[in-house]
């Protein structure tokens, strides 16, 4: 796209012809620009129909969003210019982009809408035949992606009546960083529109559920999903933008960006902690951007795909909602329900922020424990038997403590005189199962799981500290409420071979963050592929890369059925340096950088 610059002109356009004649053979500069893009792949085109028209999927996004927009004009009256580019087509055309690995920028976008698109495609996605050059491309498409976001932003600027616009330079939007008087104006103005705005923010997050999910509901309607098991992986994974933090504190002080909803994001590190380097860290480094909770299916085969079915944007580390957010909607899929696997994050959420979430939606969880959480939990007598909770599992209170404390005993120093070695701590972890007690039956619906007692034969009860034989348990079963010990209760005993298994299916949503951030494909850390500005605007490209990466897991799974090998391109490079112009036994060089 070609616009003005604000340099001093020193050449016509007839010159500038001249000299771009001279140089590349060209006669014109437009002719020049023509020649440099290249056509819009078809494929691309066409699937951004089905997925926004609903074919694919059965949700039609364009009717979703007219629906909203509908109430948004309800709200405050009609008005405006007609749209010259419909909420329709800005859809197409951001998937499309999406889909091809292309930068959803607009200054990009109004090129391809210029120069890029044939006659057929461009009745296809349903734009208008305009003769028009970038700039004016560029401001319908700015008119049109403001409309699209206008439902669905939760974190708007202020809109001015026509005829009240204050001066410029005293206007709240989003294209300068505000001074804190701004700030501070703006803070009041979103609390006193708050209902509005969280209708908003749920309207977002159904619109970007109902995209990234529209291939995996086609994929569920001609059997691929068949076999799946319904294990969940979640995880969160930072997309960076330009600028730095602003103060939330203080508002009165100067935005350091035009995002004020992202926030910085950090590796927090421990005192000595070693780096790649081998060297111990000396600081932690920030980073300023977004975090998304990604959820993803663990098939744990390639009989099914893994699927992306869930993202939640929101600034970092703050996922207390999360499970709130995603849940309710993967529900709507009416997939099987199985195991989620998450780290210390999630489990160190309130019970009733995560884990009741996850019980209402019918999933269990394994997890990791930080170090200071190993051992016994907490305990429970029930008809005056004793029941301790160790890393997650039941036991009889009699468990000798060398068995309760030896996964803590295993990573202590081996200097310590306490450490254990790991052979010693398998040894251990397979003992605890005389005094592990064993689920019986379905949990109720009043959160209550009964259990079989372990066989008297197999445990000694005794008491460790008076050495006194006890009596054991003359009742086989017993029932306790899941709420005792929600916080570190999980399907598996901890370290054991079933949750080893069930554990490492969370290294799915880690390979999957890594090819998310890819510069070969979706690229979502870039902030130069995305818009720059806005809470809405970066959710909803991002939910577009999702549905773009599912376009591909789809691909990767059928390609890999038929026996074809996905982590390689199927063209091969043709090596550089032929045999017959090998030389053998050449001695390495040696002058003075050999030296050094």
């Amino acid at each position: 796209m070609t616009r003005p610059s604000h340099f001093e002109v020193t050449l016509t356009a007839s010159e500038a012809d001249e000299r771009i004649k001279g140089f590349f053979g060209v006669d014109t500069r437009e002719e020049l620009d023509r020649l440099e893009v290249k056509s819009f792949p078809q494929l691309h085109v066409d699937l951004a129909v089905k997925i926004v028209d609903g074919e694919m999927g059965g949700t039609n996004l364009a009717d979703l969003h007219a629906e909203w927009e509908a109430l948004e004009v309800e709200r405050r009256g009609p008005g405006g210019r007609p749209a010259a580019i419909s909420t329709r087509t800005m859809l197409i055309i951001l998937l499309m982009h999406a889909l091809a690995g292309e930068p959803m920028v607009k200054r990009h976008m109004a090129d391809t809408l210029m120069m890029r698109l044939t006659t057929p495609q461009r009745r296809q996605i349903g734009l208008p035949e305009m003769e028009l050059d970038g700039e004016a491309w560029y401001g319908r498409l700015q008119s049109a992606h403001k409309r699209l976001l206008t439902p669905l932003d939760p974190s708007p600027m202020p809109r001015y009546r026509r005829g009240k616009k204050p001066a410029a330079h005293d206007r709240i939007n989003r294209h300068r960083k505000l001074t804190g008087a701004k700030r501070v104006v703006l803070d009041q103005w979103h609390r006193s529109e708050r209902p509005l705005l969280e209708e908003r923010r749920e309207r977002l997050n159904d619109f970007i559920f109902q995209m990234i999910t529209n291939p995996v509901r086609h994929a569920k309607s001609i059997g691929m999903l068949d076999k799946a098991t319904g294990d969940l992986a979640l995880d969160a994974t930072f997309a960076g933008l330009l600028g730095r933090v602003s103060d939330r504190a203080d508002l009165t002080k100067d935005a350091n960006s035009t995002n004020h909803e992202a926030g910085n994001y950090a590796r927090k590190r421990s005192a000595g902690e070693i780096g790649p380097d081998g060297k111990p860290y000396t600081s932690t480094k920030y980073k300023f951007g977004y975090e998304f909770d990604i959820l993803t299916m663990t098939n744990g085969s390639r009989d099914c795909p893994d699927f992306l079915i869930g993202c939640d944007m929101h600034r970092p580390a703050e996922i207390t909602n999360v499970a709130r957010t995603l849940l309710p909607r993967v529900a709507e899929l009416e997939l099987p329900t199985g195991t989620i696997s998450v780290d210390r994050a999630y489990n160190n959420l309130l019970s009733e922020n995560f884990h009741e979430v996850l019980l209402e939606h019918g999933y269990e969880w394994v997890f990791d424990y930080p170090g200071d959480e190993l051992g016994s939990q907490t305990s429970i007598r029930v008809n005056g038997v004793g029941y301790i909770m160790v890393e997650g599992t039941w036991y009889l209170e009699f468990m000798p403590s060398d068995l309760i404390n030896c996964v803590r005993r295993s990573r202590l120093p081996e200097d310590d005189p306490d450490h254990i070695s790991k052979e010693t701590r398998a040894l251990q972890l397979e003992a605890r199962r005389d005094y592990q007690l064993v689920r019986f039956g379905r949990r109720d619906d009043r959160g209550f799981q009964r259990y079989k007692l372990p066989a008297p034969d197999r445990y000694f009860a005794f008491d460790e500290l008076t050495g006194q034989i006890k009596e054991k348990p003359t009742v086989k079963t017993v029932s306790i409420p899941l709420k005792v010990g929600l916080r570190w209760g999980q399907k598996h005993p901890y370290k054991s071979p079933e949750w080893y298994t069930a554990y490492a299916l969370r290294s799915t949503i880690e390979r999957k963050n890594s090819q998310l951030k890819h510069t070969t494909f979706e690229d979502i850390d870039n902030p130069y592929n995305r818009p720059a500005r806005g809470y809405a605007a970066n959710a909803l490209a991002v939910a577009m890369l999702l549905t773009a990466y599912n376009i591909r897991e789809a691909n990767n799974h059928v390609r890999a059925l038929e026996g074809i090998d996905t982590s390689r391109s199927p063209r091969r490079r043709a090596p550089r340096r032929r045999p017959d112009e090998t030389l053998q036994n050449v001695a390495k060089q040696r002058d003075r950088r050999t030296l050094r």
